[in-house]
């Protein structure tokens, strides 16, 4: 978008026929590698854990401590 309005769009169908997480050992333990349809992809990302299901009784020194 650009000031508010549309100026480019594309749509693809895409179907996933084989989906394999591929793990081999390596220096860290294990790989842990996605291929989608015989084609290995790359994808980085990260995910946080919270430290308690209920949030109010962690405080600020055991958030730090974790991240």
């Amino acid at each position: 978008m650009v000031a508010g309005k549309l100026v480019d769009q594309a749509s693809r169908r895409t179907g996933l026929r084989a989906l394999e997480l591929r793990q081999q050992r390596d220096d860290s333990g294990k790989s842990f590698n996605f291929v989608i349809n015989g084609v290995p992809v790359f994808a980085k990302g990260a995910n946080w854990i919270p430290a308690d299901s209920f949030p109010d009784p962690v405080d600020q020194r055991q958030i730090s401590r974790t991240a």
